[in-house]
């Protein structure tokens, strides 16, 4: 194929699997992690500032095949031959996950997750914050043409879904593929209390309306 992959990381998407794929498929040296600018910092550029990315453009991936990590795909819109990939997950199971994975992270990452921890926010609270509510529709992908995209995975069939992204991009993907499990490793119990009662789940799909309804139309393709 010959293009510039463009791997785009949402949180709890098994990017971190997905890393070890590409390094195995295109050898690490030419792998760039791009996790300086995650779209859920407040203090990120592809927050505070996202026309940066038009006022300076990055034109090349000079010595790289690959930038993987968590970034808005407008940081990388200019790259000439590029094809942009991604994984979404359901977004309930993954607001689960990146609860339960913030709490038991140590202050000092960003400042959004300081205020997760400082204020002691409730799966609730954390779930109708901006950035965690529309994480997909306005953080990560807002203001992006996904019909770029020459991949948009489905987490619910990562193994199958690897398959097919060898055809697309025309190279073998293989390696050890595992899928990080903290949703239900932690906090299961609290889960459960959720998903199990009728009133909390439908508030919670409520919530995250917009973003579900993203995830079912781009699921796979």
């Amino acid at each position: 194929m010959g293009k510039k992959i463009i791997s785009v990381h949402v949180p709890k998407t098994a990017g971190t699997s997905f890393r070890h794929i590409l390094f195995s498929a295109y050898g690490k040296d030419s792998v760039l992690e791009d996790y300086a600018e995650d779209p859920v910092n407040p203090c990120s550029i592809a927050s505070m500032d996202p026309g940066a990315y038009l006022r300076s453009p990055i034109l090349n991936l000079e010595g790289y095949d690959v930038v993987h990590g968590h970034f808005h795909p407008n940081k990388y819109s200019f790259i000439d031959n590029s094809a942009y990939i991604t994984f979404l997950r359901e977004p309930i199971d993954n607001v689960f996950s990146i609860f339960n994975f913030w709490k038991g992270l140590g202050k000092g990452h960003h400042a959004l997750h300081d205020y997760f921890i400082d204020n002691k926010l409730s799966f609730f609270e954390f779930v109708e914050l901006p950035s965690i509510r529309y994480l997909y529709t306005k953080c990560y992908f807002g203001s992006f043409d996904l019909d770029k995209f020459a991949f948009i995975g489905d987490y619910s069939h990562y193994k199958n879904e690897i398959s097919r992204l060898s055809i697309i991009l025309e190279k073998k993907l293989g390696g050890d593929v595992y899928l990080n499990k903290t949703s239900i490793n932690i906090g299961d119990r609290e889960k459960q209390d959720i998903v199990g009662d009728i009133d909390k789940r439908n508030r919670l799909a409520s919530v995250l309306r917009e973003d579900i309804q993203f995830y079912e139309h781009y699921r796979g393709r």
